[in-house]
């Protein structure tokens, strides 16, 4: 592990002295729910009437549900069937508001939970009476030195110090970055039995090779498996290999940026890079100068781009971005996720199909359909002198 040196702390001792302790929780046998129903009782200062919301959110499908509760005297209860977790968020209605206070991401298992919350400040929700918030609170409290670290520099490569102090910033940042990942891989390595370990799975799995997620979710308990969590890995496993090297490709179909319908299996015959991007994604851009001289290159000798964009709720913003970037000749469609209520319509979501999750992701295609492979710009540049041999 890496040694940071800060003000006050050693990080290499608090990494030895915590994961002994985090071997303690991992021991104390709380890391499950029982398989009941769930309670959730508040208690809400500062606020003796109107109402709470809980919403909760499928992450596979984008669907959403809300439950209510009317606060009397500062109290309320939520209740319902569960029979693993969930995570949700509990607020006063206002979720799309990043700045509004009271609201608060919260951890639901099968058990009577005891929320406290002041009003104007649910950030600092105090929870008992639930074993997986009593392990999370626990290994997030063996962060807090490395989580306080982190939000200092972050203050400092954002701030308007000098470039000097910003690059020794950036450059402990990305040493810490490395020990907070060492800390939720060995928690996920020796705890396949909590849910926990799952929720940071399924958070991570975008960034994670396609081997090191499928030990992951084979180490699991059949109840992880089988959690909401767990679904939600499988089928981000059963997708992937669906798009490995030599697969078909998934057809799409959809409207252009002209207006006229385009489908991949128009393209067959020519290698087409599908190229997964949106107008306010910063490095999507700054790739563009170099895709086109990638096009003027290739094209003649039948390279196509196809590029599909996130911005299915901006189309001035899509075309104003083609247009500056100067990408008028590569094919232009829109993902194809619509936003219902609360929740998304993902059934025609391009980006869902080759399994996006960030932006830019660049997948190669032969002339048969075929899947060449996921590729970063380097790799982009070797397969294409592989193959027009220039």
């Amino acid at each position: 592990y890496y040694q940071l040196k800060t003000k006050t702390m050693d990080m290499k001792k608090i990494l030895l002295k915590n994961f002994l302790i985090l071997f303690a929780i991992i021991n104390s046998g709380l890391l499950m729910a029982s398989p009941d129903g769930f309670t959730l009782n508040c208690t809400v200062k500062g606020k003796d009437s109107g109402k709470l919301f809980l919403d909760r959110f499928d992450m596979q499908t984008g669907a959403g549900t809300r439950d209510s509760a009317l606060i009397v005297n500062g109290k309320c209860s939520f209740k319902g069937d569960l029979k693993d977790a969930f995570y949700a968020a509990l607020s006063d209605g206002d979720i799309k508001n990043y700045n509004n206070p009271n609201v608060t991401g919260i951890f639901v298992d099968a058990s009577v939970m005891e929320v406290t919350l002041e009003w104007g400040n649910f950030k600092k929700a105090h929870i008992t009476g639930s074993p997986l918030n009593d392990v999370i609170n626990k290994y997030n409290n063996l962060q807090k030195p490395l989580l306080e670290r982190r939000d200092e520099l972050n203050k400092i490569i954002n701030s308007s110090a000098d470039s000097l102090a910003k690059s020794k910033a950036s450059s402990e940042m990305n040493k810490l970055r490395s020990v907070l990942e060492s800390f939720d891989n060995k928690f996920i390595l020796e705890n396949p039995n909590s849910y926990y370990s799952a929720y940071l799975v399924d958070m991570k799995k975008s960034q994670m090779s396609f081997d090191k997620l499928l030990s992951y979710y084979n180490a699991f308990t059949t109840d992880v498996k089988e959690s909401s969590w767990g679904k939600s890995i499988k089928g981000e496993i059963d997708l992937i290999n669906t798009l490995l090297p030599g697969k078909t490709a998934p057809e799409f179909s959809s409207i252009d940026i002209n207006g006229k319908k385009l489908s991949l299996s128009d393209f067959k015959g020519k290698y087409v890079l599908v190229d997964f991007w949106a107008s306010w994604c910063v490095p999507c851009r700054k790739g563009n100068p170099h895709l086109k001289e990638l096009y003027k290159k290739y094209n003649s000798k039948g390279f196509e781009v196809i590029c599909v964009a996130d911005d299915d709720s901006n189309h001035d913003k899509w075309r104003d971005a083609v247009a500056k970037d100067g990408i008028e000749m590569f094919n232009h469609i829109l993902r194809g996720l619509k936003r219902v209520g609360n929740s998304f319509d993902r059934s025609n979501s391009i980006a869902d199909r080759y399994a996006v999750h960030l932006l830019p992701t660049k997948y190669l295609i032969d002339k048969e359909g075929k899947i060449i492979g996921k590729v970063d710009n380097d790799q982009l540049d070797k397969k294409l002198e592989e193959i027009f041999g220039f």
